[in-house]
């Protein structure tokens, strides 16, 4: 029986942990509003996402050659099967697969956790009656893992030992290498075996089928010697460890209780066995649904999963009422709606040129909002009234391979609305080089050298539009306020009746004399004509007027005051988005009540700011709210607006 072969560290060639699933470490899945209710853990998430991915990443590349080829189009599946090995099951699997030396090394090196094993208790259950756990995913329909052993091109080799490499197809999921950190993640051993058939590629035409076993541990010392933490099962020879080919590759998935692979197009693919999965069925089904429901809609990819107990679960999206509005909102970006629905609106975007001169088509937005129900709601049922998961208008923002990367957070005001924006194939592969390894962003500052120059102005300008045409559409949402009937002016009446009975008036005291002079000058520029976008640029002049009493000092400690609000209705409504550069005596003191506060010394010379604010819609009418103070006298300053 083979035995697990380890690396050591060599000066000899490039250093590398083994510890790969610190890829993944610390992160967090951000599940804004109602997404908290019910939320799958991050494991099963990270793995529902990579995992699938990768796969229909495979699947995809097959279905595409089958077409050019003109062959039948396999279609793809995955099946991931929990189950436990108990007496003389666990028995074989331990003696095959060498997990007696795996815990003997960990039991040398002293401290799992220096292995990247965070539950030790696994290891202990190799020792114990304790059954042990596995997963089983198997896939059908996709490439396999293709290719030579011996090239750097091996699809084996790139998805189990190497990192970061980025050559896929366009339109793919992501680059290869992180697509493990989420297997490995799955597995508390950090032990994956991958089986796999595929068809021949030259100059190899004999083989179809190939088996090997990695286990990724943290770099450590052991025996008088120091390893990598990368450790390979599989033929030994030639001072190498390579895969178990054809008819040993076939024996060793039957060893592990594992179906051997035919021959027919349904057939090629790849399984992993997976020890002590640290995630669960149902939890997996759920981050199944969340984050793969627009290829499930579409009937593009099957999925199940079999629980301990041999139950078969599915997922199914539209049950899962926290999808239901996104789903439908999908539909409406998918399809052209013949009936116009007060609550449903669905926005194509213009297509958009970008610095290079390349004209490229943006995408299509569905919304759907519920002004009955959770479009004025705050609080979501069950959430506890925890203010950082109250209702929120989110869009889920998708591209080719149909995962959800990322619902995307647009604003806490009500009303709430839901959408699903669709990327259009032209943006596809440039969004998908903006992504982090999470593939859960597209960002506008991606700073890669793999990255095409134009790809984070394509981000920038799809996240910018999708906020822009969201707000929009809420606007047009809230009712229009009633103003037939008769407004009081309480105060007014008080004084009134006052006047009427004879009762003298007491003028209110006078005000302090405004001590600070503001001046304004400001406009609107254009900045995308074609999607009618609009900006403000303003140059605000501070000093001290003649009411200061100069006679203690020249200058004083003020406080200048920033904010841009849309009006609504004409009252002041939400913020826009500003940048204020201040002269370099005042200092940045962050966010309060919603303005930027600047703070530094003012005399008689004017000091002056430079503000600038993000692009927004021309329908929408702006107002610049400056206002100042002393911040060492309890004398008021004036508050200058923009409108005057």
């Amino acid at each position: 029986m083979a035995n697990w072969i380890w690396e050591n560290t060599s000066t000899d060639r490039s250093g590398s942990s083994g510890d790969l699933a610190k890829l993944f470490r610390n992160e967090e899945v951000k599940q804004p509003g109602l997404l908290a209710v019910g939320a799958p853990t991050v494991d099963a998430t990270i793995v529902a996402r990579e995992v699938i991915q990768n796969s229909w990443d495979a699947a995809t590349e097959f279905q595409r050659a089958r077409r050019t080829q003109g062959l039948p189009v396999p279609h793809f599946a995955i099946r991931f099967k929990f189950s436990e090995a108990t007496g003389k099951n666990k028995v074989n699997l331990v003696e095959r697969l060498d997990l007696n030396g795996l815990a003997m090394r960990a039991d040398e090196v002293g401290d799992p956790t220096r292995l990247g094993i965070v539950n030790s208790r696994v290891l202990d259950s190799l020792k114990s009656k304790k059954p042990l756990r596995l997963l089983e995913i198997h896939e059908s329909g996709t490439t396999g893992m293709y290719g030579p052993f011996s090239s750097p091109t091996s699809k084996m080799y790139l998805a189990l030992l190497s990192v970061g490499y980025t050559k896929k197809d366009t339109g793919a999921g992501g680059s290869y290498g992180y697509g493990k950190a989420g297997l490995i993640r799955a597995s508390a051993l950090h032990s994956v075996v991958a089986y796999s058939r595929f068809e021949p590629r030259e100059p190899e035409v004999e083989v179809t089928r190939r088996a090997l076993g990695v286990t990724y541990w943290g770099q450590h010392e052991c025996f008088n010697e120091v390893y990598t933490g990368f450790a390979r099962l599989g033929s030994e020879g030639g001072g190498s460890v390579t895969p178990f080919s054809n008819d040993e590759a076939d024996q060793l998935a039957n060893d592990l209780g594992l179906e051997t692979r035919g021959e027919s197009d349904g057939e090629k693919g790849t399984t992993f066995l997976l020890l002590e999965p640290t995630v669960n069925p149902k939890d997996l089904v759920r981050a199944v649904e969340r984050n793969w429901w627009p290829a499930l809609k579409d009937s593009l990819f099957s999925v199940e999963v079999e629980d301990y107990d041999g139950s078969v679960l599915h997922p199914k999206p539209r049950q899962n009422k926290e999808l239901a509005s996104f789903i439908r909102a999908y539909e409406i970006a998918m399809t052209s709606q013949d009936n116009v629905v007060e609550n449903e609106k669905r926005i194509t975007f213009n297509r958009f040129t970008t610095s290079e001169g390349e004209s490229r088509e943006v995408g299509v937005l569905g919304l759907v909002a519920d002004t009955s129900t959770w479009s004025y709601d705050d609080e979501v049922a069950g959430l506890d009234g925890d203010a950082s998961r109250r209702h929120r208008s989110l869009v889920a923002l998708i591209r080719g391979p149909r995962m959800v990367v990322e619902y995307f957070d647009v604003t806490g005001e009500k009303p709430h609305v839901r959408g699903a924006f669709v990327a259009d194939e032209g943006i596809d592969d440039l969004l998908r080089q903006t992504e982090p390894k999470a593939h859960d962003a597209w960002l506008s500052d991606a700073a890669d050298v793999d990255v095409y120059p134009i790809a984070t102005e394509v981000a920038k300008q799809v996240m910018a539009r999708v906020r822009s045409k969201t707000m929009e559409w809420r606007r047009l949402l809230k009712p229009k306020l009633d103003r037939s009937g008769t407004t009081r002016l309480r105060e007014l009446d008080r004084l009134v009746q006052k006047l009427l009975s004879g009762t003298r008036v007491t003028p209110p005291p006078p005000s302090n004399p405004r001590v600070i002079a503001l001046s304004l000058r400001q406009r609107l520029v254009e900045i995308d004509k074609s999607h009618q976008l609009i900006g403000l640029e303003a140059e605000a002049a501070v000093n001290l007027n003649d009411n200061f009493n100069f006679s203690d000092t020249d200058s004083t400690q003020v406080d200048v005051r920033f904010q841009y609000l849309i009006l609504e209705d004409g009252s002041s409504g939400e913020a826009v988005e500003i940048k204020v550069s201040a002269p370099g005596t005042f200092t940045d003191l962050g966010e309060k009540g919603g303005a930027q506060v600047f703070r530094g010394e003012l005399g008689r010379v004017e000091k002056m700011f430079e503000v600038k604010s993000a692009s927004y819609s021309s329908d929408w009418t702006g107002k610049l709210v400056v206002s100042a103070e002393v911040v060492r006298t309890p004398i008021e300053a004036s508050e200058v607006r923009g409108d005057e």
